[in-house]
């Protein structure tokens, strides 16, 4: 250690006491820092943005008729369809590039969006009616052509996000995520307080998404972005991104194929049970995504970059406390689902318990198969997404068509609440040819969830008894 320009070893009697008398970090200093680490952060966002969630949803299901949530998630599926077979894996680009804080590099990107975004749009406007009489619902038709306009906003904001989670900015980004969700939850619940119809939920989405883009802006500096369109970059970004582009699709076959399905099968009231089961199915997944995006990949990509060889000691120790947390909660879902329902809803949405329980299932391995495949594709090994998603389509094919055929729609909900469980064993065999996988790590987590669903079915028992 280099000494100071005034060190004196007479004076050290001194320098202790001065040492003595400094005041000590405080106890809350300490605490203030471990809340805005990025781990907590990222956490503490995920359960506020998921306890907003709830409320919304619980004030939404007393003004709103069940069948319009089975129409909002209708025109969810087909905006996500037409998400994921046009993704091109932006914000990873940006994260891992050399480049990712360069302006002229970040407007091209911005741009490339932009015309991503727009063309969408154009496209969703022009397929509406086809579309609507596909799924069955010719009345939807105009409400998709306005749906459509999402994207566009979604091409118009800044870089922001990207390269905050570049730089590892994760206190700005939770902030931006907590104010756009509460803003759209409040014009979303004035909307159907007024219009008590579908409408309401698309015009808050719309709304909410134009204070988006102001906020993108507005919270982060130096976001601003001009047109300066580059087919070179477009040309190396699709080398980039080939192979996410195919997994989206494969991601939007798998996690949109079932809603697909049973907007045709199931009368809308049905349906809507089961998107609000999906809504809450989700809620530990968004942690999972979240985390692995924002946390995770720019720390195992940063590792990569500067000492590859630490990866192998450092991907489950970067996790381990977060991931039996997190398995200690998804297990005690699974059997708690009835209990959720029960506080949650009125007794016409009860049906929904049953989904929620089937599809919770898949929530247990998603944190271990988020930080495999951010791991992987930090070690470069970008192929693994699409074969992971391959395998997750097989497994859908196979017990999908068996489930459908035993159980009715029933057979094939389960078929989609275990399909991480395939993606699981997968990621093993891609870790373990990484030489990252560690069968004790695996285990001790596995066991955790058990024991967290061991312990909600206990606490189910009885508050199942206290309620009824």
């Amino acid at each position: 250690m280099d000494r100071p320009d005034d060190f004196d070893p007479g004076r050290r009697s001194t320098r202790v006491s001065d040492t003595i008398v400094q005041p000590a970090p405080s106890h809350w200093r300490r605490l203030t820092a471990k809340a805005f680490a990025p781990t907590m952060l990222v956490a503490g966002t995920v359960i506020l943005l998921n306890l907003i969630r709830m409320i919304s949803s619980m004030v939404l299901t007393r003004l709103l008729d069940v069948e319009i949530f089975g129409v909002v998630g209708v025109l969810t599926s087909i905006a996500i369809v037409f998400t994921m077979i046009s993704d091109l894996g932006f914000v990873a680009y940006v994260v891992r590039s050399h480049e990712g804080v360069d302006k002229r590099f970040l407007d091209e990107i911005w741009t490339l969006r932009l015309i991503r975004s727009a063309s969408l749009s154009a496209i969703l406007a022009a397929c509406a009616w086809p579309i609507a009489a596909y799924v069955g619902q010719p009345a939807l038709a105009p409400a998709i052509a306005v749906f459509g306009i999402c994207f566009l906003f979604d091409g118009l904001t800044s870089m922001a996000v990207a390269t905050s989670e570049r730089s590892g900015r994760i206190a700005r980004i939770s902030l931006f995520d907590v104010l756009t969700t509460i803003t759209q939850t409040i014009l979303t619940i004035a909307f159907a307080w007024a219009l008590r119809s579908y409408w309401a939920m698309i015009y808050g989405m719309l709304l909410g998404n134009t204070i988006k883009v102001v906020l993108s802006y507005a919270m982060f500096p130096d976001s601003a972005r001009r047109w300066r369109f580059s087919a070179a970059r477009a040309a190396e970004l699709w080398r980039f991104s080939r192979y996410i582009t195919g997994s989206s699709i494969l991601t939007m076959i798998i996690t949109q194929s079932d809603k697909i399905a049973l907007s045709r099968f199931l009368p809308l009231n049905l349906f809507g049970l089961y998107v609000i089961a999906t809504t809450l199915a989700q809620a530990p997944t968004a942690f999972t995504s979240a985390y692995a995006n924002r946390v995770l990949y720019p720390i195992y990509a940063r590792i990569v970059r500067e000492q590859a060889g630490a990866l192998q000691s450092r991907y489950y120790a970067e996790r381990r406390r977060i991931s039996l947390l997190y398995a200690l909660a998804a297990g005690g879902l699974v059997t708690m689902a009835p209990v959720v329902i029960e506080l949650l809803y009125d007794p016409r949405y009860r049906g929904a318990s049953l989904y929620l329980q089937i599809l919770a299932i898949g929530s247990i391995p998603a944190l271990n198969t988020q930080a495999a495949n951010a791991a992987l594709i930090a070690a470069g090994r970008m192929w693994t997404t699409l074969i992971s998603n391959i395998v997750r389509l097989g497994w859908l094919i196979a017990a999908g068509t068996a489930g459908y055929l035993t159980f009715g729609p029933t057979g094939l909900i389960l078929a989609v609440g275990t399909v991480e469980i395939a993606a699981q064993a997968y990621y093993w065999f891609a870790l373990g040819q990484a030489r990252l996988l560690a069968l004790r790590e695996e285990g001790l987590m596995i066991g955790t969830a058990v024991a967290g669903a061991a312990i909600g079915k206990a606490v189910a028992m009885v508050a199942l008894n206290f309620i009824h």
